[in-house]
């Protein structure tokens, strides 16, 4: 039982099996079409490429570890579902640091804000009108700044708004 060597794109090209389709380099193809039909079945038999990723191993060499000791499986199974769990804590961890960083730096900044502001007004109220409005001034233009720049860094090369 012959299967067909079929081009693809004239780069690659794919044997059709009931089980899998294997692809092939031209070179390949042409070593196997130049084969008598039989030899070329056992070849194309004997190919077979797989790939296989993930955070446990395929479910054959599963299979195979239990065969080795009863057991073997579940517990690499199970390895793989705590190393999940430990990402996501991790995760988790960090995103709840970020997030907490990023208010304690807003309450600060609003007691700098205020506190300046405050300065500016007793300046005021004290007759160095000049000096407290410098500092309530570059105080308003530092807070803008600010916002204004933390806008245009959370926008992507679209010129849409990204996630901060």
């Amino acid at each position: 039982m012959a299967k067909q060597v079929k081009e693809k794109n004239n780069a690659v090209a794919s044997v059709e099996n009931t089980d899998h389709e294997l692809e092939m380099t031209p070179e390949l193809v042409e070593a196997i079409n130049s084969l008598r039909p039989e030899q070329r079945s056992v070849i194309i038999q004997a190919m077979q490429r797989e790939s296989f990723s993930g955070p446990i191993p395929h479910p054959e060499l599963l299979q195979k570890y239990e065969e080795i000791q009863q057991g073997f499986a579940e517990r690499i199974v199970s390895m793989a579902e705590r190393q999940l769990d430990h990402r996501v804590k991790c995760e988790d961890t960090v995103v709840n640091g970020s997030v907490a960083e990023s208010k304690r730096g807003q309450y600060f900044g609003l007691i700098v804000a205020v506190l300046f502001l405050g300065a500016s007004l007793a300046l005021g109220l004290t007759g160095h009108d000049w000096l407290g409005g410098v500092l309530g001034g570059g105080t308003l233009v530092a807070l803008v700044t600010v916002f204004v720049q933390t806008k245009h860094q959370n926008k992507d090369s679209n010129g849409k708004e990204s996630e901060p």
